[in-house]
């Protein structure tokens, strides 16, 4: 699910004790003193939108209040309804994942496109991901395309990652190779390690004579623990014209301690290549790459 748990569904930023909001559908300013569940209850019951949302997090939680989903969510569809941005998101997200209610597609399609429509991010996000799944819309691949795209627009790298690779499969778009290698680069260039991996990747299957460029991306990825990097890193090695047995044991190796299928099997054949001495040294190598927090070398990585 993305990027959103349940703990940081409560990600509330006061700069003052007290909080003075305007509902949407009243006239009235109420004041709350946000910590106090009595405060938000007599505000949220005032229809204030900001109030009700405050509501639903506490009940999701259970703070100051017992924990209660359906009680959250009744708040939720309440400030919502008012036209409280947030609560849209998380009615979507509670909808799409079936935390305290049933789990309802079409539901979470609603509040999140409500949500996307007003430059929300993370809905533009969720909801594309959803579209690419359901069947209840025709036109739901272009749409959640078209999603990603707001999404990557506003400088998600996850969206440009995905909007990549819909454009590289030619799902909701017309398929294209080199503006899927674009998306590709924008994401690999904010350190997104699976569009790294998807950048190195495409070069290697349509670009022969940019190796050494493929190989560096990969390297990138594979260095902040992505496994199928690894491995298709070390078969990049293997394969090449000048094949480099040694480079190429070493990643294949690491991507087999990482549980990569492809790592163990690809290991097995390129040791054969190998002395007992090489392979000996070798693993010296890779203990001391798995000793080393993979996360320490993203902090030095050389450009592509």
């Amino acid at each position: 699910m993305r990027r959103v748990s349940l703990s940081s569904l409560l990600t509330i930023v006061i700069s003052t004790w007290t909080i003075t909001v305007l509902a949407e559908r009243t006239d009235s300013t109420c004041r709350f003193n946000p910590r106090d569940f009595r405060s938000v209850l007599n505000c949220a019951e005032q229809n204030n939108m900001q109030a009700q949302k405050l509501l639903g997090d506490k009940y999701l939680h259970g703070q100051g209040v017992a924990q209660s989903t359906s009680a959250a969510i009744r708040w939720y569809q309440q400030s919502a309804e008012n036209g409280y941005l947030p609560a849209k998101y998380i009615l979507g997200y509670l909808f799409q994942a079936g935390l305290g209610t049933r789990r309802s597609d079409h539901n979470a399609i609603i509040w999140y496109h409500q949500a996307a429509q007003a430059d929300h991010v993370d809905a533009q996000y969720n909801l594309a991901t959803l579209l690419l799944t359901t069947r209840e819309l025709p036109q739901a691949p272009k749409q959640a395309f078209n999603f990603f795209q707001l999404a990557a627009n506003a400088g998600d790298a996850d969206a440009t990652n995905n909007r990549g690779y819909l454009q590289e499969l030619g799902i909701g778009t017309e398929k294209n190779l080199g503006r899927a290698r674009q998306y590709y680069l924008i994401a690999a260039q904010k350190n997104h390690v699976k569009a790294q991996y998807n950048l190195g990747r495409l070069l290697l299957d349509t670009q022969p004579l940019q190796l050494a460029e493929a190989q560096c991306w990969l390297e990138r990825s594979a260095r902040q623990g992505f496994a199928p990097a690894m491995a298709l890193l070390g078969q990049s090695y293997y394969e090449s014209e000048i094949p480099n047995y040694q480079t190429a044991y070493y990643w294949m190796a690491i991507a087999k301690a990482f549980g990569n299928k492809a790592g163990r099997v690809g290991m097995q054949i390129v040791e054969k290549h190998l002395t007992p001495v090489q392979i000996q040294n070798l693993q010296t190598e890779i203990l001391r790459f798995r000793i080393v927090k993979v996360t320490r070398f993203s902090r030095s990585q050389r450009k592509c």
